[in-house]
């Protein structure tokens, strides 16, 4: 029978070759490689940032795609090219529109536990007959694991309050702001960052700014002028630090 010493140095490779393959250079040698698959004989156009593991665009595709719908049809194009995108798990259909027999299907990124990625996501182009034209994505890989609250939504609540109101400490959170649910969000970086966005009413901060606490220190980071898109509010960078 088998002691666990005699499997130290099988979990340790296992460990070392895990830990390799989610390197960022590792995932554009891999993603690089699936765009040529991809290409086959297709002269297309691909473009890709510094600070990117992921094709930022793909230009010239025909790609025939099924699906009962246009978003079920970029998803499944997605999910066949994991290593040039994401896994499926790790998208979250956005928006979809479409002009002109034209569709463009918006995922945003998001973990595997389902915290979105600050500034992830990746955009479908489809013809009227679900074939897939063009990819824009501003995907990120993120260089290493997410860290736990150790707040919770009331607590970063009260540190944006305190702000606010011009204090280095947290306030209480009076009665009528109790019902706020601040949602978390991951900023990436060289450490990915946990971070709660705290949206107050216009009530209180008539600037409609998004108030941003780390979810691990409890330190106000900054705050972002809000947008509405889709129905949906969304932080513009604006005095954010990093």
């Amino acid at each position: 029978m088998r002691t666990i010493k005699s499997f130290a140095p099988i979990l340790f490779l296992l460990a070392w070759v895990t830990a390799a393959d989610a390197r960022p250079d590792h995932q554009r040698s891999r993603a690089e490689a699936a765009v040529k698959k991809l290409a086959g004989a297709r002269n297309l156009t691909v473009r890709w940032r510094a600070d990117r593991s992921k094709p930022a665009l793909l230009r010239g595709l025909s790609v025939a795609t099924t699906g009962d719908t246009v978003a079920a049809r970029a998803l499944g194009f997605l999910g066949a090219n994991p290593d040039i995108f994401l896994p499926t798990d790790q998208l979250r259909l956005a928006e979809t529109r479409g002009a002109g027999g034209l569709s463009a299907v918006r995922f945003r990124q998001v973990t595997k536990g389902g915290i979105p990625v600050d500034g992830g996501e990746v955009t479908v182009a489809l013809d009227g007959a679900g074939t897939v034209s063009s990819v824009h994505s501003e995907l990120i890989t993120l260089a290493g694991p997410i860290p736990r609250a150790k707040l919770n939504g009331q607590q970063a609540l009260a540190v944006a309050l305190g702000r606010l109101a011009g204090k280095d400490t947290p306030l209480t959170v009076p009665r009528e702001l109790a019902s706020l649910r601040p949602g978390l969000v991951v900023m990436p970086g060289l450490s990915p960052r946990l971070v709660y966005r705290v949206m107050l009413p216009l009530w209180l901060d008539i600037l409609g700014r998004v108030h941003l606490v780390d979810a691990v220190t409890g330190d106000f980071i900054g705050w972002r002028q809000a947008m509405k898109v889709d129905g949906h509010q969304h932080g513009k960078a604006s005095g954010v630090t990093r």
